[in-house]
């Protein structure tokens, strides 16, 4: 339970992380421009920073939809850009969110915005255009929600236009923004009569840490409990 919170400016330094406490920070990133990000500092002494949106519970509410359009940001510009320009060691994902993004005989241009923590590269994740009714492809949130898991039928889009290949070992990303539109411009459907494109995304929050340092355990201070991230902490 969140007990405390502070305000402090540090610089984009290792030897300042270890000065913080649980709470909003004001960090400058290695170009000079300051961002307000919120810090959890764990039993072990560990510094994350926290990111994402939360809240959102009116908001992300559809499931199996096969009609409305809805869009979404979930990492702002300037947070990728700080991540971009810090060193971090460790990072994961933490959300309820459950997702999917369905093409069944068809195609949409329903696209996903994903940011890889390991190389900080940014990518937009697409269904390849086609007009094979036998092509059929989805793509999930992993079962841990680490990353996104690509599966279908003999034919499916996998590994095209930056998709995870189905063989591959689910790597974490951050997703950044979605964009869900099963009746956008040029989606196509094999059978007009059926409506198979669709997606779900429901849920109330989607953080995502990155880990700033190793520090010795805190004494005397206020201490997050610490997020229930999908591994223990050493």
């Amino acid at each position: 339970m969140l007990l405390h919170c502070v305000i402090v400016t540090v610089l984009c330094s290792g030897d300042d992380w270890c000065s913080l406490d649980t709470g909003y920070t004001t960090i400058t990133d290695g170009h000079g421009y300051p961002h307000s990000v919120y810090i959890s500092v764990t039993r072990d002494g560990s510094i994350w920073m926290r990111a994402g949106r939360d809240h959102a519970s009116l908001d992300w509410v559809y499931e199996d939809e096969r009609r409305v359009r809805m869009q979404s940001v979930i990492l702002e510009q300037n947070i990728i850009q700080l991540m971009e320009s810090i060193n971090y060691t460790d990072y994961c994902v933490l959300t309820d969110v459950e997702m999917t993004m369905t093409v069944d005989s068809g195609w949409h241009p329903s696209h996903l915005g994903i940011f890889d923590p390991a190389t900080k590269h940014s990518k937009i994740i697409v269904f390849k255009h086609n007009r094979d009714c036998y092509m059929s492809t989805n793509l999930t949130l992993s079962r841990d929600k680490q990353g996104i898991v690509c599966d279908g039928g003999r034919r499916s889009a996998c590994k095209k236009r930056n998709l995870p290949d189905t063989a591959h070992v689910v790597q974490t990303v951050f997703l950044k923004l979605v964009n869900f539109d099963p009746k956008g411009e040029d989606n196509w459907q094999c059978q007009e009569e059926e409506e198979l494109n669709s997606y779900t995304f429901k849920g109330s929050y989607y953080h995502v840490y990155v880990k700033l340092a190793s520090c010795d355990p805190p004494k005397g201070k206020t201490v997050l409990c610490g997020p229930i991230l999908p591994f223990s902490f050493d």
